[in-house]
């Protein structure tokens, strides 16, 4: 059986407060040297019945975050 994972990753981060990094994303905050997206994808990259992993970005940010982390991480999004 294959299996398609997809990590909801739309939200505003409203109720976020980072004083540290009050533009960021909470995505974008580092976890165990990862971005928080990262950690939380990894475990279903690495599962053999998994042949996708879908991150669903707000609409109105996907340009701006394929251009920072694409190159970055080796996925396509």
């Amino acid at each position: 059986m294959q299996i398609a994972v997809i990590l909801p990753a739309a939200g505003q981060s409203k109720r976020f407060n980072s004083p540290a990094s009050p533009n960021r994303s909470k995505l974008e905050l580092d976890l165990a040297g990862k971005p928080v997206f990262m950690a939380a994808i990894a475990p279903f990259l690495k599962h053999p019945q998994v042949c996708q992993c879908i991150l669903a970005v707000d609409p109105d940010k996907v340009d701006t975050f394929k251009l920072k982390w694409e190159i970055r991480w080796d996925f396509t999004i």
